[in-house]
């Protein structure tokens, strides 16, 4: 219990001083760790006892170790106390766009709901998103405009979408259900015209990770794994399309990379290379906890 009440006091005191999430979390978890070896050393010793009573109250201890250590309720106590340190000044609504007709499902906007708080929490912000008719209402407790630039395109970036491509004719009108996109192209051939396919063959719904690397060059890079469902998708994407271009592109407007299919890719993922660091790292964080199956994107913005 001392264990369980040392591990609360440093949540909530970490939140509320506003020490670094890693610390906070360094603080919660050996509050954890310190329940369940004390209860779990009670009950050895309970068990080995000669006393009846200790041996049949052994059981009882272990699990109510397990229970202080893992009670969400020291969670949800911080985070009030947090939201009463911290009020909110700043609201933006957010809806999901259309990807190529296709509207979010009920379903896409359930996850994309969990995400949202999950990046909130991230970046040490903990009013919980409010689902509204089109989209969410999210508040925000900010201390300047920089925190505003900062936070917002962490909020509503990441959206994530592979397309098969055509190589653009000179001068030429693209095909129906394609659109003519620009990116920087191979090295050493400078800015490309690409015909880009308007309906995506796999977004980032089916990403589960996603680290910053650095290659050969020297420039970073996003190593992107996905869920089994995405894997497959992929492995027969890569499989069917040989020769062709697949274009990466985020938050439908800029391709990212649009690497040459040589052959099938059945790893499970794919590496995006020819990032910036600071590009690098805002793609991973947001793709960290989850991709996303539709753009988020900023239909109004308030100051309360």
């Amino acid at each position: 219990i001392l264990a369980w009440l040392f591990g609360s006091v440093a949540l909530v005191a970490g939140l509320v001083g506003g020490l670094p999430p890693s610390m906070v979390g360094l603080f919660v978890l050996w509050g954890r760790v310190m329940t369940v070896v004390f209860g779990v050393a009670s009950g050895i010793c309970g068990l080995l006892s000669d006393r009846r009573v200790e041996r049949v109250c052994a059981p009882v201890v272990v699990a109510l170790a397990w229970a202080l250590a893992w009670t969400p309720y020291v969670a949800t106590m911080s985070e009030a106390a947090w939201r009463t340190a911290h009020p909110a000044n700043f609201t933006v609504e957010l809806a999901c766009r259309p990807v190529a007709g296709r509207e979010a499902t009920t379903a896409d906007m359930e996850r994309t709901s969990r995400i949202l708080r999950i990046r909130l929490e991230s970046i040490r912000q903990f009013y919980a998103p409010e689902q509204t008719s089109t989209g969410w209402l999210v508040k925000l407790s900010l201390s300047s405009t920089d925190d505003r630039d900062q936070l917002i395109p962490q909020l509503a970036g990441g959206y994530l979408s592979f397309h098969l491509t055509r190589d653009a004719a000179v001068g030429g009108e693209a095909p129906a259900g394609y659109a003519v996109r620009a990116w920087h192209g191979d090295v050493g051939h400078g800015i490309q015209s690409l015909w880009v396919k308007d309906i995506p063959e796999l977004t980032g719904e089916h990403v589960t990770t996603a680290t910053v690397g650095f290659g050969e060059s020297g420039l970073a890079r996003v190593e992107v794994t996905f869920d089994q469902i995405g894997a497959t998708q992929f492995a027969n994407i890569t499989g069917t399309h040989q020769g062709q271009r697949l274009a990466i592109v985020l938050n439908s407007q800029t391709i990212l990379s649009a690497p040459l299919i040589r052959e099938r890719i059945g790893t499970g993922g794919v590496v995006i290379d020819g990032l910036s660091a600071g590009d690098a790292a805002q793609l991973a964080a947001s793709l960290r906890y989850g991709g996303l199956s539709h753009p988020i994107i900023v239909v109004g913005e308030h100051v309360l």
